[in-house]
């Protein structure tokens, strides 16, 4: 399985610099565009092989699901009260051992030809990738060659940071040697943002306001030119 751990486009909150935990904070124009670039990023480099996406049911998890994977998406409930880092792990490990995992054993025999895609919040995310490390023994956890050139002069961050719409991917399947009790993983890209090259922000503040869906695109004036 090649998992893709993806962080949602920019919000309103992030603009402001507040961490919005459970605020059902908007995506910014900005955020949309981000999440757009990220839609065809991925279309592009997983054209067919999207099996399954997760998110947030915040709508700015979701909107960036949305906008990022056209396929199937499963909602994981998130409670609108303040978690703790405690509680956030065990949600962490309960969506692993409920979801992810299962799937992992179902399709274990096409390894990574199957894509799925989980887009959450920067507070969740290395909370599920530490609880995801915990069913990886130290030796069968292995780093991609242009992953650590990199990082010249100091490895990867095992507990990585996300940027908006940034994904970290990595290759996850059983451990033969240990009868499939324990993963291996294979880490391929941390803090991916290749998408967002020349990606500029809409000035006069427009960029970072929260998007109107019903703001039409100048192509909807012009028509598409073929």
């Amino acid at each position: 399985m090649r998992l893709l751990l993806i962080r949602h486009g920019e919000t309103v909150d992030n603009v402001a610099g507040i961490f919005a935990g459970v605020r059902d904070s908007a995506l910014t124009t900005h955020g949309v565009l981000q999440a757009g670039r990220l839609g065809g990023h991925l279309a592009a480099r997983f054209p067919s092989s999207v099996r399954a996406v997760f998110t947030s049911d915040l709508q700015r998890a979701a909107r960036t699901a949305a906008a990022g994977v056209a396929c199937r998406s499963s909602r994981v409930h998130v409670d609108d009260v303040a978690e703790t880092a405690s509680s956030m792990r065990a949600r962490a490990r309960r969506f692993l051992d409920e979801m992810l995992l299962p799937l992992l054993r179902l399709r274990r025999s096409r390894a990574e030809d199957d894509v799925v895609v989980v887009v959450a919040h920067g507070l969740f995310l290395p909370k599920l990738y530490g609880c995801l490390l915990e069913r990886v023994p130290w030796q069968s956890l292995t780093l991609d060659p242009e992953l650590l050139m990199s990082y010249p002069g100091a490895p990867p961050p095992l507990q990585p940071w996300w940027s908006n719409t940034a994904y970290l991917e990595c290759t996850v399947m059983p451990d033969a040697t240990t009868g499939g009790r324990a993963l291996r993983m294979h880490v391929l890209r941390v803090n991916c943002t290749t998408h967002l090259k020349y990606l500029t922000r809409t000035r006069g503040g427009i960029g970072s306001a929260p998007h109107d869906a019903r703001q039409r695109t100048i192509d909807s004036y012009f028509g598409k030119r073929m």
